[in-house]
């Protein structure tokens, strides 16, 4: 007995399986390419200068839209072409409405006025409108002109620049210019010194060489996508990161059937920049001073730096990323690896399925690409963000504006950061067709926000330290200047560096020929005194003397004066320790000049560790936390208290040698002098070493760590992200007078 059983559709599925779609554009272009060792169809649309990639039966799919047969008619002639590709009405249909959205379809203008009138949701269009305002604020461009009539005369008139002898000859002057400006770099330390970037000269020079350069660079695109057969029908200016440059749309390197024309179209950008920038490097070494020797040195850093960290960069949708992305054979890398991460938040997160990014993943293997490259790329950009963000608010700070450039780049910053989270919510409480629920939305999120609240109430009470770390070092506390109150020139030195001294002994002696001299002529005036007294004994007059006892009194007091500046040319060691002048040989000969300091000794009985920290850091700090400081080059640990913080920054003369960057030290030359004139920008806290480790000296240098005052994570990390954002106005130092309690 066999029974016959018939799938009942509902009336809904029978309107929809009669539905006609729109025929087929015929002026659209189909190119079959080899990819992966699979073959797929390249779609051009030349009144948009889009281009679609599809599989092959979605390429059938494509040639079955005659405007005649209905949807059912369709999917019989899938099936019989492609009985093992399962297509359900729903994707069939989908697929359609999306190439009708795309502009593939011969749409009626009725259709077609109704499809335009459609608006997006209210919280939806709002969240894009400003996230479109605020791309672009960032990027945008401008059409101009079709410059196909004259671009195939320029590629005739230059086609010697694609010859393997001019690229390897042209490679080889990029190596030579390069090890060239390394070996003057010196000149070019020199000339940034001077030089300052956010001027508004420098400012114009900057866009001027950007204009030049990007455009050139543009050209090498177009001519060379022309060269291998491509088409190029637009050109215009446009807008990247607050600079204008030219641009061109070499996009028909798609239909290219060759991958390597595809990379050389891709790269030639890349080469004409190297180009500019080498030809500008010597230009500049050899033009005078002025304001095209300036603009050539812009142009070479545009053309070399920043061409590598930008255009050169696969995580910005530039050159590199479509380099990467055809070595890969990963068309769309950027969407697709920002789909599957997406595609898997959403699951984890809110608890659905959607079914159009899961088809768009299909038969891709290279998850792990996905991942590491979607996340790169999405803090590369919030990188790039928060430096524009910075720069511009730098820009706007002399006009009392700077707080407006750091407020709107983090408004800049959280759409980006934010953008795909909301995206993600919202498919998730407005579902389409495409939105498999796997767990109610609400009950997910009341998961997540459960332990979001755990997590936040956590950061809000539990207690932690904050902690300075810097670079300190070893000094004694006993420590002692030599200095001379008489002038002169070192004659001699009796000590070496490191050497073990004695109360008074003698560290070196100075030569003042005056101060010499003086004394010559005092000893001859006393002398001449002593005559005339012992001459008044013999000879009694009236006055006599009295007048010589006189005489010889200011004379043996001028012998006095005169001998004590003498002896003070004889440099002697306050205390026992050690000298610890660094390269004292090199003193010898030098002229110093009163209270200049020449020699330092060390009484190495008590060490404490000095750590130069911020006005910042300071705010962090009570006496008493704890410091622990690990010997660089021995790995010895010391342990400590903070036992001072000093009230006012430190001036110059009170750092060591070893303070300095120059003796490798952690303060740089380069002082900044907002506190008061003459003063750095570091300030001293201090640590008494209670036990001394075997072999530890004075000068040694150490790796320090300062507890600090109590706070929560949550304080913590609301500091940092101050800090981050250079959010944060004037502080007070707790340790002066005027706030200690």
């Amino acid at each position: 007995m066999s029974t016959n059983t018939a799938v009942r559709l509902s009336a809904e599925e029978e309107r929809q399986l009669k539905i006609v779609f729109s025929p087929l554009r015929p002026d659209l272009i189909f190119q079959r390419q080899i990819f992966k060792g699979e073959a797929y169809y390249i779609i051009k649309d030349p009144l948009a200068l889009t281009y679609f990639r599809l599989q092959p039966e979605e390429a059938y799919l494509l040639q079955l839209l005659d405007g005649q047969k209905t949807l059912k008619d369709i999917i019989v002639e899938f099936k019989a072409e492609f009985p093992n590709a399962e297509r359900s009405p729903q994707e069939i249909s989908s697929f359609c409405n999306q190439l009708g959205r795309s502009g593939l379809l011969n749409i009626a203008a009725r259709s077609f006025v109704d499809f335009a009138r459609q608006k997006p949701k209210a919280f939806n269009s709002l969240f894009m409108l400003w996230v479109k305002l605020i791309s672009k604020i960032l990027f945008f461009k401008i059409p101009l002109l079709d410059p196909s009539p004259w671009l195939g005369k320029m590629v005739h008139a230059i086609r010697f620049a694609w010859h393997p002898y001019f690229v390897w000859s042209c490679i080889a002057f990029y190596a030579f210019t390069l090890g060239w400006v390394f070996g003057h770099w010196g000149d070019v330390q020199l000339y940034v010194d001077k030089v300052s970037f956010f001027s508004p000269e420098s400012i114009g020079l900057i866009w001027l060489a950007m204009l030049l350069i990007k455009t050139c660079h543009e050209f090498g695109h177009a001519t060379t996508c022309r060269r291998f057969g491509g088409e190029v029908h637009e050109m215009g200016i446009c807008f990247i990161c607050m600079m204008f440059c030219g641009y061109v749309d070499a996009s028909d390197g798609w239909m290219m059937r060759k991958k390597s024309h595809k990379i050389y179209t891709t790269i030639a950008g890349v080469f004409v920049e190297f180009m500019l920038a080498s030809l500008a490097a010597y230009l500049w070494f050899n033009v005078s001073s002025g304001v095209f020797r300036d603009l050539m040195f812009r142009a070479m850093v545009i053309a070399s730096f920043n061409t590598v960290v930008f255009n050169m960069n696969p995580l910005m949708k530039f050159d590199g990323y479509y380099v990467i992305a055809d070595l890969l054979e990963i068309p769309n890398l950027r969407t697709k690896a920002i789909t599957y991460c997406s595609y898997h938040m959403q699951r984890l997160l809110f608890g659905y399925s959607n079914t159009m990014q899961e088809r768009l993943l299909e038969g891709e293997s290279r998850q792990g690409v996905f991942i590491i490259y979607a996340v790169s790329a999405y803090f590369y950009m919030a990188g790039v963000i928060y430096g524009l963000s910075q720069i511009f608010a730098r820009m706007l700070e002399k006009y009392e504006l700077k707080e407006f450039g750091l407020i709107l780049g983090i408004a800049a910053q959280l759409s980006f950061l934010l953008s795909p989270i909301i995206k993600i919510i919202y498919d998730g409480l407005k579902p389409g067709a495409h939105i498999v629920m796997l767990e109610p939305v609400w009950k997910r999120l009341s998961k997540w926000g459960a332990a979001l609240t755990v997590v936040g109430v956590f950061m809000l009470v539990w207690p932690v330290y904050y902690k300075v770390e810097a670079q300190g070092i070893v000094v004694a506390d006993g420590y002692a200047v030599v200095t001379t109150v008489t002038p002169g020139f070192l004659d001699t030195v009796a000590v070496n560096t490191g050497d073990r001294v004695m109360a008074g002994d003698i560290l070196g002696r100075l030569r003042n020929l005056e101060v010499e001299t003086q004394l010559r002529i005092a000893e001859a005036n006393l002398q001449l005194a002593r005559l005339r007294m012992g001459d008044a004994e013999y000879r009694p007059e009236v006055g006599r003397g009295a007048e010589s006892m006189l005489g010889y009194e200011s004379a043996y007091m001028g012998y006095n004066e005169a001998k004590r500046k003498v002896d003070d040319l004889i440099l002697k060691s306050p205390h026992d320790g050690i000298v610890m002048t660094p390269e004292i040989g090199r003193l010898q000969g030098k002229f110093f000049d009163t209270e200049a300091p020449i020699f330092e000794v060390a009484d190495t009985a008590q060490l404490k560790v000095i750590v130069p920290i911020t006005e910042e850091q300071v705010t962090l700090l009570a006496l008493g936390g704890d410091v622990k400081a690990r010997v660089i080059g021995t790995g010895e640990l010391i342990t400590s208290s903070l036992a001072f913080v000093a009230e006012q920054k430190a001036v110059p003369s009170e750092y060591l040698h070893a303070m300095w960057e120059a003796f490798g030290g952690p303060v740089k030359p380069r002082i900044d002098y907002q506190g008061g004139a003459g003063q750095t920008g570091s300030f001293f806290a201090e640590a008494f070493i209670e036990k001394v480790p075997q072999g530890l000296q004075p000068y040694m240098r150490v790796n320090a760590t300062i507890t600090g005052v109590r706070t929560t994570i949550a304080e913590k990390l609301w500091r940092k992200f101050l800090n981050f954002w250079n959010l944060r106005g004037p502080v007070k130092n707790p340790f002066s007078q005027g706030n200690l309690s």
